[in-house]
């Protein structure tokens, strides 16, 4: 707990500091929150989004199950094609039973925190498969990647709220109706 609260302070503050440009967002500002929770969480395994890119692409229909942990607003605004939702936030209600044990599950949220978080929570239950996608939706829509909301592409995604939607660029920041 005390180590959530450290990072995320750490976050707030470098994110309250940097301008909402590109650059800042895809060189600084994300670098160092990677770093950070790759700090907090160091047992964790990840994939660059490149690295998921180029993963995929190799394992055709055979590749991972990907695992969306944000909440079910964010999720709905968009997701990467065939995400499914599971909302870290229902964790205690849902049980990771129904996740398959023999494939790898490529597990993703905002920025990388909620999961890392997961991805530790699951190693805990024996899965010995699971990544956390580096840089989150976030950076596989700053790099260019498609998103996604019932099935069509949309150039969209959720913020989660003004702090953390430094980590996007501004141009694909969703606003409430």
């Amino acid at each position: 707990m005390f180590a959530k609260f450290i990072f995320m302070g750490i976050i707030t503050f470098s994110v309250m500091s940097e301008g909402l440009t590109a650059q800042n967002i895809d060189k600084g500002l994300m670098e160092r929150t990677k770093t950070e929770i790759k700090k907090t969480f160091p047992n964790v395994p990840s994939l660059s989004v490149n690295a998921f890119v180029k993963y995929s692409a190799e394992s055709g229909s055979a590749g991972p199950l990907i695992i969306d942990v944000r909440n079910s607003e964010e999720f709905e605004v968009s997701h990467i094609d065939g995400a499914i939702s599971y909302p870290i936030n229902q964790l205690v209600e849902r049980k990771t039973h129904d996740l398959p044990h023999d494939r790898t599950l490529l597990v993703y949220c905002s920025a990388g925190y909620r999961s890392a978080e997961f991805v530790s929570h699951l190693q805990n239950k024996g899965f010995v498969n699971a990544y956390n996608l580096e840089g989150g939706i976030f950076e596989w829509k700053n790099t260019g990647n498609p998103v996604f909301r019932d099935g069509t592409a949309v150039n969209v995604v959720h913020p989660f709220n003004r702090k953390w939607g430094r980590l996007l660029d501004p141009d694909s920041h969703w606003q409430a109706a």
